[in-house]
């Protein structure tokens, strides 16, 4: 706004010329001329220092102009807000996160509104998501540990500015969801026991097994660093029967997470009744001398299931012995024929 005096008075019309500079340019940014034009307005493309001049003409060519310099300050950017998170925080769960921005010049404009998600401290976004209005946001932490949620708030223009909000994300234990535990085995057979267990995050996965016969706990490799359901599986063979045992496993992650002790089931061992072999009889084999014989025999057991050795002599179809001996691990036996004639001798073997 500028006003003027002039000696001739309402006789003597005025011309008011306006011109606004920039500093460090020449040419105007923005001029106005007429009659009476008491005010002026322009809009600032860039911030900076500006000079305004004036100049009042009146009709017989008389004039005189005004100077004044004056600051334009910058546009100020929107001012961005994450007004709230999920309470609960867990890896492998979805978390809502809501925020808003203003833009304090001009309030009915549109924003775009850019999420980031930074783990750890890490340079690189995991996760990226832009919109305008985008005022709800969601994302899944992969694994636990602390995170950055940023949110950045821009202009038409691209005036922008950002907030950010950290979160620490908890552990979720693994659990087991089946496995191929066999109800019955034989004694000396190997299985294979496949559990199949869940972690929401991406985590190593190793196996604890109790296989309730004593032995010591057995424990798997980790699994391979992947989110979801993963198979572990350990091998067995229990060395005598007939028992059951109850078997147990619990399924711990890197971090520590544990399922905790759960029972599978009971197998049942069945025995095995052991093989027996008459490996030798003496070349000497006469009447009033002694034969000499020798026996073995296998077992599923080995050496946990104690074999009883019975020997048994025959002479033709009699079913009396003439000699008879018999002992644990007892695998030699020999008897003196009172006269000639065939004999048979009997071999039989009895586990623990």
């Amino acid at each position: 706004v500028g006003t003027a005096t002039d000696a001739g008075g309402s006789h003597d019309p005025l011309t008011y010329s306006w011109s606004a500079f920039v500093e460090g340019v020449t040419d105007p940014v923005a001029t106005a001329s007429g009659i009476n034009l008491t005010s002026f307005s322009f809009t600032p493309e860039v911030e900076g220092q500006f000079r305004l001049q004036l100049t009042v003409t009146d009709g017989d060519n008389g004039s005189h102009t005004d100077e004044q310099n004056f600051l334009v300050s910058p546009m100020p950017p929107p001012v961005p807000s994450i007004t709230s998170v999920s309470p609960t925080r867990e890896e492998g769960r979805e978390i809502v996160v809501q925020g808003t921005a203003t833009d304090i010049v001009y309030p009915s404009d549109e924003l775009n509104y850019q999420w980031k998600v930074f783990r750890s401290g890490e340079a690189t976004a995991l996760v990226v998501s832009s919109g305008i209005d985008f005022r709800e946001f969601r994302f899944t932490p992969s694994d636990e540990g602390q995170y950055r949620i940023e949110l950045t708030a821009s202009t038409i223009d691209g005036l922008a500015d950002f907030v950010s909000h950290s979160i620490d994300v908890t552990n979720v234990s693994p659990s087991s969801v089946s496995h191929n535990l066999p109800t019955q085995v034989d004694e000396g057979q190997s299985f294979t026991l496949d559990v199949s267990g869940t972690d929401p995050g991406v985590d190593r996965v190793r196996m604890q097994i109790n296989w309730g016969d004593g032995t010591a706990v057995q424990e798997t490799s980790f699994s391979a660093d992947v989110a979801g359901q993963r198979t572990l599986s350990a091998s067995k063979t229990y060395s005598d029967g007939a028992a059951s045992w109850t078997v147990q496993i619990q399924l711990i992650d890197e971090d520590g997470g544990s399922s905790g002790w759960q029972s599978l089931g009971t197998v049942n061992v069945r025995n095995v009744a052991p093989t027996a072999t008459i490996d030798s009889i003496g070349a000497q084999r006469k009447e009033g001398l002694l034969v000499s014989v020798t026996g073995s025999a296998t077992d599923p057991g080995g050496g946990s299931d104690p074999l009883n050795f019975a020997w048994k002599a025959f002479r033709g179809t009699d079913t009396t012995p003439v000699a008879s001996r018999s002992g644990v691990n007892e695998g030699s036996f020999s008897f003196t024929p009172a006269d000639d004639g065939e004999y048979l001798i009997e071999l039989t073997v009895t586990d623990g």
